[in-house]
């Protein structure tokens, strides 16, 4: 009997010690989300005349180190996104921009292919919600509150590529090409995205400038571009290091 009990206590610690950790681990979420995403579209105005916006995700966001302004570029980037949440995002922040201004728009053809239908509480946060409306969606809202157990390997990632970030160790990083197979349908339907982003952009007397990260095959690319440029006057450059993320992206 005493066996048992001293059992029973030790699992009752485990639970209380686990629980503390992920309370305390969903509270460093959304303190690490203040910090990362864009500035309120209802309450800052400061902003509303930048001289570009960036939007992206996956490696934009774990190789750039950028203050939430630098350079007059409006950074609107997260750890994982899918490009259909980029255009959402793109719709919410756009009007941050002055007119005639840059919108960099940061596509991974491999973050593309992982993220495709990805939908996570960083995207509840930074998109505003009459787009979720348009889209048919409801923002989930008691999973949303404790992304730690429903958004599971998506808020840990986060906050372990965070503490990385703080701890310098992407700095020293060489950022590497995708490796993901080609495959038609979706190379035609990333394209078609970021074609539509670009005509949007080109709508509002804006100048959409899409950067590309290198692939390993280079076809991906190339056909990604021909799609793009059919909204219009379409800049395009690969990103081929942690060089051209500075000077293209910043």
């Amino acid at each position: 009997m005493e066996q048992i009990i001293k059992v029973c206590v030790i699992i009752a610690l485990i639970i209380i010690l686990v629980g503390i950790i992920f309370y305390l681990a969903n509270k460093a979420y959304f303190k690490f989300l203040r910090h990362d995403k864009p500035t309120s579209y209802f309450k800052d105005l400061k902003w509303r005349n930048t001289d570009s916006i960036l939007v992206g995700q996956g490696k934009v966001f774990k190789y750039l180190y950028p203050k939430k302004y630098q350079q007059n570029v409006y950074m609107c980037m997260t750890y994982k996104r899918s490009l259909e949440m980029d255009f959402a995002a793109l719709k919410t922040y756009f009007s941050h921009v002055k007119p005639n201004g840059t919108v960099k728009i940061f596509a991974d053809y491999g973050d593309y292919r992982k993220n495709m239908n990805l939908r996570t509480p960083a995207d509840y946060e930074i998109v505003h919600p009459h787009i979720f409306l348009a889209l048919n969606e409801k923002k989930p809202k008691r999973r949303v509150k404790y992304p730690i157990v429903f958004y599971f390997a998506y808020t840990w990632g986060y906050l372990f590529m965070r503490a990385f970030k703080m701890a310098g160790i992407y700095k020293k990083t060489e950022v590497k090409p995708s490796k993901v197979a080609y495959n038609s349908d979706d190379v035609k339907k990333m394209g078609e995205l970021l074609r539509q982003m670009s005509e949007f952009c080109l709508e509002r007397e804006l100048r959409p400038f899409i950067l590309l990260m290198d692939n390993k095959d280079k076809s991906i690319n190339q056909e990604l571009a021909e799609i793009a440029r059919a909204a219009g006057d379409v800049e395009i450059k690969v990103i081929y290091n942690n060089n051209d993320f500075k000077t293209a992206c910043l």
